[in-house]
């Protein structure tokens, strides 16, 4: 897109549902959907990249265009390092919806039940699983998907419950 004062649709040529898009740059942008679907965008088109994996994939972010976290179902976290996806073992099997990380490099995936596992680029991942005051609720505590997460820095995260809650760290 050359007008960037607007939106403009590109054509991705991916026939999946996509989920969630990173960029470190306007030519080098992610986007991650349904069986593994991996895209990267270099600024003119949209090419698929080999994820290693089939699951559905539902976040995606980056601290640099050579540090990519990708999360799904099933525990899946994907990290690229500029040549490929490599698979890291999260020992969580409930999936994750989304990814955030600070400079740092410490890492923070929110996912089913109100869970957030933290950890950095290798084992072991910490999980906290809160159980939540819902407004909603009849019995007035109960457990809610963690739908996003994003922040400023390590002191400064903060994941959206779903149903208006926000929880920050």
């Amino acid at each position: 897109p050359t007008d960037r004062s607007r939106w403009q649709s590109v054509a991705s040529g991916a026939d999946p549902t996509l989920y969630d898009g990173w960029g470190s740059a306007a030519d080098n942008v992610y986007a991650v959907g349904q069986a593994g679907t991996i895209l990267r965008y270099n600024g003119t088109e949209w090419s698929a990249m080999a994820s290693g994996t089939t699951v559905t994939l539902t976040g995606i972010w980056g601290n640099a265009a050579d540090d990519v976290y990708a999360v799904g179902e099933d525990g899946t976290m994907l990290l690229y390092q500029g040549a490929q996806w490599d698979k890291l073992e999260t020992g969580f099997a409930e999936n994750l919806n989304d990814a955030w990380g600070d400079r740092k490099n410490e890492i923070y995936a929110v996912g089913a039940d109100g869970s957030i596992i933290y950890g950095q680029k290798s084992f072991p991942w910490l999980m906290l699983r809160p159980i939540l005051l819902h407004p909603q609720s009849r019995s007035g505590v109960e457990k809610t998907d963690s739908l996003q997460t994003k922040g400023l820095d390590f002191s400064d995260c903060i994941k959206h419950m779903g149903v208006g809650e926000l929880c920050e760290r």
